[in-house]
């Protein structure tokens, strides 16, 4: 009896610890998919600011070739 009584309390007791795990995982998660949806934002503002710059330089070029004509 006394071995079933200490198998239950472990099994609860272990049961306890994998739920807390798995909260502190799914918060880990959480937190790297927003880390990571930061990181995508940053990237696409960088990815518009380098494109808007390049769309610059081609006109000052096409402006400066049809002068030239």
């Amino acid at each position: 009896m006394e071995k079933a009584v200490f198998y239950t309390a472990f099994s609860m007791q272990y049961s306890l610890s994998v739920l807390a795990l798995q909260k502190y995982i799914f918060l880990f998660a959480i937190l790297l998919q927003i880390c990571l949806e930061i990181t995508l934002i940053i990237e696409l503002q960088f990815f518009i600011e380098t494109t808007k710059k390049h769309a610059t330089r081609l006109q000052i070029i096409r402006s400066n070739f049809a002068d030239k004509r």
